[in-house]
């Protein structure tokens, strides 16, 4: 990729944000991190991000409420959810909120494949 694509990653645990923004890097992808969702914001502020990525379940805003401060300030930036939290119910609720894709979550080979793809996928 001669322009990397810019991804903020926002989740609440430091462990899993260090790894999956080590394997987002490896595979070409230049990631910035926030703790919360008000970070994640803030960082938002300052430009230069072309993708959120974004868990569902976090203490201070959850996930949904994240992305409809993204939507109302930025309605067209592309918003992955990339959650452990698999169901139904969930996955619809994602996409009746607005979100641009659901990703489940995990620590494999196969799901960073299809995490980059559809991060490619929703940027372009």
């Amino acid at each position: 990729m001669c322009n990397r694509i810019r991804v903020l990653y926002v989740d609440d645990s430091r462990r899993a944000t260090q790894i999956h923004a080590e394997m987002l890097s490896n595979h070409g992808f230049e990631v910035v991190t926030a703790l919360t969702p008000a970070a994640g914001l803030d960082r938002l502020s300052r430009g230069g991000v072309d993708c959120v990525l974004s868990d569902l379940t976090m203490p201070e805003t959850d996930g949904f409420e994240f992305l409809a401060a993204i939507r109302e300030a930025y309605p067209r930036l592309p918003f992955i959810l990339f959650t452990g939290e698999e169901s139904a119910d969930t996955v619809a609720a994602a996409f009746e909120r607005g979100v641009t894709d659901f990703v489940p979550k995990s620590f494999c080979g196969t799901s960073y494949e299809l995490l980059t793809h559809r991060i490619e996928q929703a940027v372009q």
